[in-house]
């Protein structure tokens, strides 16, 4: 049954003085915030943890403000509120299964939903989950439409379906991202919530700019700069106010001693030469003095009074982190061997069918775990890794193989359906040096580099996201796989190609050694389970932890005292996991898009850290720039 089209009915809505404390918080989260939403699209903007998703959550009516309003009321607004996790299925999936309309048809055409993937949710990819969510939230049509990080988890062709499917909507829409090219290409607003220097203070502030990310970034670079400068003249206004008050005041010192000796050489029984002296006190030196230094300490005042209410961009702490580890002395840590990986063989007992299902197999699943659970360090100085995987050290050659596949690994007829292909880039392996020791992530590369830049074969057409015939491949073939020690491994390709099973089936495989791994969804009660291994750490190693935090432009504080809602928010709680890692000094680093959720400034520490990490890492991610950044060996799973 189709929906009937509902026109838009609200135009505008009004924040006035938001602000909002949660019970457990001993400081608001954010206080006297105003700002208007009108229609089309607004970016909100500001570092993880700073109050983004809490500050929508009390635009909807989610949340109760603890002080301001919101006009109109929340509760007279249809509403909806597409959040960043896509471990539950979304709201309205139900009506939008029987929702046909020609509005509703286009959406799916253009996001490219199949018609079952509502029925079979838990067995779709990261990105066709993210997909589905924001079909379900356009085809409902409401006057406000929140969607928090839409392009989490999807390829470069799926995020130009979904930045054709927003333009379409006619409302209220407001996208909380921290990507710049969907913001440049959808939003005419930007809202930062940033953190300003006042008083001495921290305080975060809204400011509203016209434009896109790109117009509005300018504006706040030039305004911070011209900030800086002003502080900059009003502290050496102070300091020169301050040197001249102090040369007044010895002069002032020097008048009373004048006027000290002066009065032990009159006789005291002269009184025409005391008169004298007591009426020179207004007109001499000593009273000019006086006075001038009088003067001084007011104008002194008024120049600190100046620097104390002027407001600058908090400071930031874009900083490296490093860790500490210890080389592997495995010759190799995974080894899988050429042959086909079936879709639904790797998940089997699990009911994921899909190659790109958001749990890891029970391998990667022991890994995560292991870098989450509770401290297992004992007084001896050590933190232990506990992760229990038993792969084997075969001592073989560490170069990965890059000749073609030989077999199909099963004994099903070719014509039984199409495979995914694994294609390796060898020509940035060559760039590493002699020591074993990763490149440096610069230089050029063949096709490999760019997979997710360009549109695959069966892409993105002109009618939306899906493959040359509509349907998945039923396999993933692979050459020979070898990781080696020191190996910066990256691996890319489209939604549903199977990059999640490869690794899984990797997993299987690995050596057993310290390993960090984290998935790209992760369970709800992480946070909770992460905060509590942090705090059970030895204070020196807690220490460790929240040095490299902060490094990532996090507060520890605001973490360790519980402020928000009690939780990290998912760039804070990713953020953590990696921090924790330096306690485990890992020899393996696995991670499945491991930018969703992070402020660009983070992004950036991280692709360093790693870059510079001297174990082996492997990456899943849909953004080129940082495996070029981060690795230099390019993996890319490619349609047949």
């Amino acid at each position: 049954m189709s929906q009937p089209f509902q026109p838009f009915q609200r135009s505008t809505i009004q924040c006035s003085s938001l602000s909002f404390s949660y019970p457990q918080s001993a400081a608001p989260l954010f206080s006297d915030i105003t700002f208007t939403l009108s229609k089309g699209w607004t970016a909100v903007l500001g570092d993880n943890g700073i109050g983004k998703t809490t500050l929508m959550r009390v635009v909807t009516g989610d949340l109760h403000p603890s002080a301001g309003s919101v006009a109109p009321d929340p509760a007279d607004v249809v509403s909806y509120y597409c959040e960043q996790r896509i471990d539950m299925p979304p709201l309205g999936i139900d009506a939008f299964c029987d929702d046909w309309s020609p509005e509703t048809l286009s959406i799916r055409r253009l996001l490219g939903i199949g018609d079952d993937w509502p029925y079979r949710y838990g067995t779709l990819s990261g990105g066709e989950a993210k997909r589905l969510q924001i079909a379900c939230a356009l085809s409902g049509r409401p006057d406000l439409l929140v969607l928090d990080e839409p392009t989490n988890h999807v390829d470069e062709p799926t995020r130009h379906a979904i930045v054709t499917a927003l333009r379409g909507y006619r409302g209220i829409g407001v996208i909380v991202s921290h990507d710049p090219g969907l913001i440049d290409a959808v939003c005419g607003q930007c809202l930062w919530l940033r953190r300003r220097h006042i008083g001495g203070v921290n305080v975060t502030v809204a400011e509203t700019y016209p434009g896109n990310y790109t117009y509005s970034a300018e504006r706040i670079r030039n305004a911070d700069s011209h900030d800086d400068r002003e502080m900059e003249r009003a502290r050496a206004d102070r300091m020169r106010l301050s040197a001249a008050r102090d040369q007044r005041f010895r002069a002032v010192q020097h008048a009373e001693a004048i006027k000290r000796k002066a009065g032990f050489r009159i006789d005291p029984h002269d009184h025409d030469a005391l008169d004298r002296r007591k009426g020179a006190k207004a007109t001499s030196v000593d009273g000019h003095s006086t006075r001038s230094y009088a003067g001084m300490e007011g104008r002194l005042n008024r120049a600190r009074r100046r620097v104390e209410t002027m407001s600058t961009a908090a400071q930031r702490y874009d900083g490296d982190i490093w860790f500490l580890n210890s080389v592997s002395g495995h010759g190799e840590l995974m080894r899988l061997e050429p042959g086909t990986i079936m879709f639904g063989e790797d998940h089997a007992g699990t009911g994921d069918a899909n190659p790109d299902a958001r749990a890891l197999s029970a391998a990667g699943a022991a890994a995560v775990n292991a870098t989450t659970g509770t401290d297992t360090s004992t007084d001896t100085g050590t933190d232990t890794d506990t992760d229990t995987d038993t792969g084997t050290d075969t001592r073989t050659d560490t170069r990965t193989d890059t000749g073609t596949d030989t077999g199909t690994g099963d004994d099903r007829p070719d014509d039984c359906g199409e495979y995914a292909r694994l294609i390796i880039d060898g020509q940035r392996s060559e760039e590493r040096r002699h020591d074993g020791q990763p490149g440096d992530g610069q230089g050029g590369a063949g096709d490999g580099r760019g997979g997710d830049a360009t549109t695959p074969p069966g892409g993105v057409n002109g009618d939306g996201v899906n493959g040359a015939d509509g349907r998945h491949p039923i396999g993933l073939r692979t050459p020979m796989l070898s990781v080696g020690p020191h190996d910066h491994i990256g691996v890319s390709g489209p939604n549903g190609l199977g990059k999640t099973t490869l690794i899984n089936r990797l997993l299987q495989s690995a050596a057993d050694v310290p390993k960090l791994v984290i998935d790209q969804t992760l369970p709800p009660d992480s946070g909770g389970r992460t905060l509590a291994r942090l705090r059970g750490l030895r204070p020196e190693s807690r220490s460790r932890v929240m040095n490299a935090y902060a490094q990532l432009n996090s507060d520890p504080d605001r973490l360790l005292d519980g402020q928000g809602n009690g939780e990290p928010s998912p760039g804070e709680l990713r953020k953590l996991l990696l921090c924790l890692g330096i306690v485990d000094e890992p020899q393996l680093i696995v991670m499945d898009e491991p930018t969703n959720h992070l402020d660009l400034g983070s992004k950036k520490a991280l692709a360093a850290a790693l870059r510079d990490f001297t174990g082996a890492v492997i990456l899943v991610s849909h953004e080129g720039w940082f495996l070029d950044a981060a690795t230099d060996i390019r993996w890319t799973i490619d349609r047949p």
